[in-house]
This record gives C-alpha cells, structure tokens and sequence, in this order.
C-alpha cells in the first residue's frame, strides 16, 4: 500500500470533492450569469493550485494555495448570502404577507434553491401570463376570393 502524508491524502480528497462539484455545477447549468460562473472559476484555481504544489512545493506554491483555499471561504459565504436572498425572495412572491419568524421558517423549509450551497444566485423567474388569448380573425365574406400570390420584391432584395 502507498504510504500516504495526511496532507496529500487531505489534498486527495479536496480534488475529489472539486471535481464531483464542478460537474455538478456544470450539469445543472450554472452559468446564467457572472456571479454564476465564480464558483467553476475558482475550482480551476484550485485545481490549478493543487498541482503546482504536488509538483514543485515550495513557499510560493503553497502560499497560492493558501489563498485559493481563503477565495472558497469567500465565495462560500457569497454562494450562502446569495442563495438566502432567492429564497426569501421567491416566499414574498408567492406569499407577500410573510415577515419575520414565520418567513424565515417558509424559506428553510423550501428546497430550492438550497439555503446553504453556496454559489448559485436566484433565476430570474418570468412573471405570469396575463394577456387573454387573442380572438381568432373573423372568417372572409362568402363568395370573397384572397389573393396568395407572394409579395412583390423590392429592388433591393431582388439582387
């Protein structure tokens, strides 16, 4: 069996763990917009990061890491902040007189978009239909007779 340090193991398990993210991020689409698109950025850095360290460890190497690793902590608690707002948000849509206690229940009980990923932003949701249908066209009089013959050309579109 390989003798593994428990920091390549830790770094093993990481790359996993980006990987299964990454294309579930990429599965499900995320990337409808720029705040969408944060989340795959930095799990290339940090792929990136992971194998200049493996291969040429050092200060430099492991103080990008280092950093890679606090831009996650950030983007996490971004993903979280902007999860939370599409939630509430998509409550008061549906349910105007909700506030306070009973709003915050509402939200984390809903499953999507999950309160605690972090990363993906609402989806701007079309408001309702509200047009009626249009009236067909009245029926031509008995008897009338249409003409099908195709528009004729402009001097333009005819070149």
């Amino acid at each position: 069996m390989l003798k593994m340090g428990l920091r390549r193991f830790l770094l093993f398990i990481l790359v996993l763990g980006l990987l299964g993210t990454g294309a579930e991020l990429a599965v499900t689409a995320h990337t409808e917009n720029v705040l969408q698109w944060i989340p795959l950025l930095l799990i290339g850095t940090a792929l990136g990061a992971i194998a200049w360290y493996e291969t040429a460890p050092g200060k430099a190497s492991r103080r990008v890491l280092r950093t890679v690793l606090l831009l996650f902590l950030a983007g996490g608690v971004t993903g979280i902040a902007l999860h939370w707002r599409g939630k509430m948000e998509f409550q008061l849509e549906s349910d105007p007189s909700l506030s306070g206690w009973s709003l915050f229940r509402k939200a984390m009980e809903t499953k999507s978009p999950p309160a605690l990923a972090p990363g993906q932003p609402p989806r701007s949701r079309p408001p309702p239909a509200t047009r009626s249908p249009t009236p067909p066209a009245p029926a031509p009089p008995a008897g009338s007779t249409t003409s099908c013959s195709p528009r004729p050309r402009s001097p333009r579109s005819a070149r």
